[in-house]
């Protein structure tokens, strides 16, 4: 699943997650490829998981 993510543009890692906003059911149940972004939606769709950069 992460060869279909984007490079990270900081550090150049491809451990990058797709952000997934909103208040989720169950958290557990979602993979690693995805990233909880809150329930506030912000302007990224990535986030590292290396150095934790989002964009």
């Amino acid at each position: 699943m992460f060869a279909e993510h984007p490079q990270c543009p900081r550090c150049g890692g491809r451990r990058t997650q797709s952000i997934a906003y909103g208040m989720p059911v169950d958290p557990q149940s979602w993979g690693p490829w995805i990233s909880m972004g809150g329930c506030c939606v912000m302007e990224g769709q990535w986030h590292c998981s290396l150095c934790e950069h989002a964009w």
